[in-house]
């Protein structure tokens, strides 16, 4: 049960959407490394483009590289959203302010990642869907997304569930 002193976790909000935004850049980052680009330039916090308007955070970057440099974000969260679901199943009596951590930078924040990105690409020309739309067969681009953001949002409910349900049998907080 959250109480009115959990909602003081919204002042961590910038913080997490910094975690966030980092784990996206510099995904983007190591795999255009890996294909053998060079960074030009990282920003990871929020900014204007003349390119994509507002933007968390961007990546200039020199030389080729390929689908997987834009795919790269929501590969990473799908195996950060997979570790952290994993690690929540198999410890459910974590410390309730550690539970929370988890739950919004491990699970809530690439579900929120894939929806933004997923739903803003129609008017966001540049954006990493955008160009994912451009180079790859758009059933496999809209199969992808729409897939995972219900993978994340049923997981994640499940899992709140089954944490209440357990604390509620513990008599936990």
């Amino acid at each position: 049960m959250l109480h009115k002193r959990d909602a003081l976790w919204l002042l961590a909000l910038p913080l997490y959407l910094f975690v966030c935004t980092v784990r996206h850049e510099l995904s983007h980052v190591a795999m255009a490394v890996a294909e053998g680009a060079t960074v030009r330039k990282i920003v990871l916090w929020p900014s204007w483009t003349p390119e994509g308007g507002f933007t968390w955070g961007y990546g200039g970057l020199d030389g080729p590289f390929t689908w997987l440099t834009w795919a790269a974000p929501y590969a990473c969260d799908a195996a950060t959203f997979l570790c952290c679901y994993l690690l929540l199943r198999l410890r459910p009596r974590l410390p309730k302010w550690l539970w929370l951590n988890i739950v919004i930078i491990g699970l809530v924040s690439p579900l929120l990642n894939s929806v933004y990105a997923y739903v803003s690409s129609p008017w966001r020309p540049a954006s990493d869907v955008a160009q994912l739309l451009t180079l790859l067969p758009h059933t496999v681009v809209h199969g992808f997304f729409l897939a995972a953001i219900l993978c994340y949002g049923y997981l994640l409910a499940s899992l709140c569930s089954k944490t209440r349900e357990l604390r509620g049998h513990l008599g936990a907080s």
